[in-house]
Formats: structure tokens, sequence, C-alpha cells
């Protein structure tokens, strides 16, 4: 995932085509020695996981997604702030992708990256809330797509995981390096393919009866009995 992110940080004037080292970087070792100087080069984006976490968190524990019929008008709020947000903080950097717009300086460059960070959060709590209204509108009405993405959530990690690894074999350096080449309107359609791919694995999972790969593997560390007792 950050090698596709990366491209949405992509720069087409001045040289490199993204903001971070690591993106450019052929060999594979050097790259992941550079990421957690990246990472506190990124204060914003940081912060704003951290308090999409916490969010989550607070969400959970009140069931706002479990039980949407009641907590419609939060969800629809959040919603429409969450993605209008993204969109008008992600509209400097997508100026500057497409080449309309060059930052005049460093700190445009960066301020631009920043905000783009920081209202994507928010966009990815209004995706999250968006979903929520579709649920309850869908109801107890299932179709099999319905199922599927359900399963796909259901194995969120595993599918996570494994959009990972072929984005990394496709478009890092290290790999096949087709992130040094395709723009942004080829790497949507790989990236759609990939997530279907993922959904449709995911639900050959669900129709045998079996937990992500991932899921299964966290379950056996948490719940893991003590030596020499077996887990009930």
């Amino acid at each position: 995932m950050a090698v596709v992110q990366g491209a949405a940080y992509a720069v087409p004037a001045g040289g490199g085509r993204s903001f971070f080292w690591s993106f450019e970087t052929a060999d594979p070792v050097e790259a992941m020695s550079l990421r957690p100087m990246e990472w506190l080069m990124t204060p914003f984006g940081m912060v704003g996981v951290g308090s999409a976490a916490l969010v989550g968190t607070w969400a959970a524990r009140r069931g706002v997604l479990a039980d949407p019929a009641a907590h419609r008008v939060l969800l629809a709020r959040t919603a429409v702030g969450g993605l209008v947000a993204a969109v008008a903080g992600g509209l400097p950097a997508g100026l500057a992708v497409g080449g309309y717009w060059e930052p005049a300086s460093s700190l445009a460059l960066w301020g631009s990256s920043a905000l783009h960070a920081v209202t994507g959060i928010a966009g990815g709590l209004g995706y999250a809330a968006l979903i929520g209204l579709l649920a309850l509108r869908v109801g107890d009405r299932r179709g099999p797509v319905v199922r599927a993405v359900a399963a796909c959530g259901q194995r969120s990690l595993s599918c996570y995981l494994f959009q990972s690894v072929v984005f990394v074999a496709l478009l890092a350096p290290s790999a096949l390096g087709l992130g040094g080449t395709l723009g942004t309107a080829q790497t949507a359609p790989v990236a759609l393919g990939t997530w279907l791919v993922s959904v449709l694995l995911a639900d050959l999972l669900r129709r045998a009866g079996r937990r992500g790969p991932a899921q299964a593997l966290l379950r056996r560390l948490t719940y893991r009995a003590p030596a020499g007792k077996m887990a009930r």
C-alpha cells in the first residue's frame, strides 16, 4: 500500500516522482532503512493515523457501525464532512500531479502533502460512514456481491496483506518496478483489479467456512495456551 500511496504523491516536474526517497530506491534493504526517517518527516500523517484509530475505537465501543440505524445522523454528517474535506484537501496535490500547478517552494510542496495526508484520513472516516449508511439501506437483502464484499471485510487483514504483496511485486523498484513508469490513471485499474481478486479470494474462503490466513494466525498467537496446556 505504501507504494500506491507514494504514487498519489507523485510530482511530474522537478525530477523525482514522489516525496519519499524509499519509493525510488531499488535496494530493498536501503528502502527499509529510509522509512523510519520518512515517518518522522510526516508528523501530520502520523497524527492523522493515530486520530483515526482513536475514532475507530470510540465508534466500535458505541456500536456506530454495528447499529447504523441508531446513528444515522452521525453517519450522514461524517460521510459528507469527511468526503468534502478529502476532496478539498487533496485538490492541491492533484493539481500538482496533473501538472496544472507547480509549488513555488519546498514549503508549499510539503504543505500540500501534509494537507493531503490529514484530509485523506478524514476521507477514510467518511467512506466508513457512507458504507454504514449503505449497509442500512441494504438491510438483510444480501446478494452474492454484498456477501463477497462482507467476506472481504471479515478477512480485512489478510486482504490488506495480499494487496500489499501484489503492489510491492508490481510497483516497487526492487521488483518489477512498474511504479516508475505507470501514471496514476494506469495504476488505478491495477489497484481495482487487485482489490477485486482479494474479494474473490475472501469469498472462496467464506464458502469453505475458513478464516483468512492472517486472522487465523493472529487468533492462534493471541489465544495461545500457556506452555504445557492445551487450549480449550
